[in-house]
């Protein structure tokens, strides 16, 4: 996994800021591992995905310890982007035990993220 993160580091802790971006080659071991997995598909040139990244590194911090919340560059990673059958982006795919349980496409409200992953806390 490519770590892209700001941290802000105190004597007793570091806190991410932002999610990290995902590797197509960890997708499996990730599936495997979390719980819980919010999957945000962006790519660098889309203005929408842009817009909408603040609200997944702000889901990212808001339920840490509960989610985890990974980016993945569908630019860089077609193979994922096939495997998880992404036709648009933005794109979030909410992941429990390796299935994709719930999907939105497009932007939507901070709230709706917040909807879209509760039932499954």
């Amino acid at each position: 996994m490519v770590a892209q993160t700001f941290s802000l580091t105190s004597s007793t802790s570091t806190i991410s800021t932002t999610a990290p971006y995902l590797d197509e080659n960890d997708l499996d071991r990730l599936f495997a591992s979390a719980p819980l997995l919010v999957v945000y598909c962006t790519a660098h040139w889309c203005g929408p995905c842009l817009t909408f990244e603040p609200y997944l590194d702000r889901l990212a911090r808001e339920y840490a310890g509960r989610i985890r919340v990974v980016k993945l560059d569908t630019d860089l990673n077609p193979t994922a982007v096939t495997q998880l059958a992404i036709r648009s982006i933005p794109s979030v795919l909410v992941v429990r035990e390796g299935k994709t349980v719930e999907s939105i496409v497009g932007l939507v409200p901070y709230r709706r993220l917040c909807d879209l992953v509760n039932p499954f806390l």
